[in-house]
């Protein structure tokens, strides 16, 4: 199985110069449902900003679907990222006055997925289990029907990997195991990876492959 995501060394410090990470290393295999545990929440933030490349580190490298993404240049890295990752996160908004359906169509037409847009939207409601939710908008959705519209948007285009911070948030443990059920069978349908930056899940959860650093 080929590593989705290679961290090696990977050392920041803040604006003030406090230690951030000091030689951070992991992979994330592919394929799978990872999750990583052990950081404070400052870290966890700062690592989902290197992995969006919105931050660079101070030094070490991070491969995230066979390119180092350390050694693009700020357009190359968001096009290469656009193109084969999607992330959630932590105030991942919905567009307030679409539907769910709607949402989906035009997060296709924005991202230039134009092929077979009607299938690909009956699969991902079927996926994400929100045929019922599919004509309402956000104020009249339930905690956990919001939380499978976000990532329901986040793979409509069918990313490699998909990257979240904390995306649980708010639900109870029960819908937690149910959206992590449900993720599990997009990836094993799709061979898609999800990685998870969160301090608040469970460390037994039968779904989700635990690295402890």
């Amino acid at each position: 199985m080929s590593k989705m995501v290679q961290v090696a060394e990977l050392s920041i410090c803040n604006s003030e110069d406090e230690l951030i990470f000091e030689n951070l290393s992991f992979n994330v295999e592919g394929g799978e449902i990872t999750q990583l545990r052990g950081l404070t929440e400052i870290q966890y933030d700062v690592l989902f900003r290197i992995l969006i490349g919105g931050l660079d580190p101070d030094s070490g490298q991070i491969v995230v679907a066979g390119r180092n993404i350390v050694r693009l240049d700020e357009k190359k890295r968001k096009e290469m990222l656009r193109k084969e990752v999607s992330f959630v996160p932590h105030d991942f908004i919905l567009p307030k006055e679409k539907t769910v359906r709607e949402a989906l169509f035009f997060k296709l037409g924005v991202t230039g997925d134009t092929f077979e847009v009607d299938e690909r939207i009956e699969e991902t409601l079927r996926y994400y289990q929100l045929g019922s939710a599919q004509g309402s908008i956000p104020e009249g959705m339930t905690a956990g029907e919001k939380t499978r519209a976000v990532f329901a948007l986040a793979t409509i285009n069918s990313p490699r990997l998909l990257i979240c911070r904390n995306p649980f948030a708010g639900l109870g443990r029960g819908e937690e195991e149910e959206m992590l059920e449900l993720l599990s069978n997009v990836v094993e349908t799709s061979g898609m990876t999800v990685f998870l930056l969160s301090s608040t899940l469970q460390s037994d959860l039968e779904q989700v492959k635990t690295i402890e650093v």
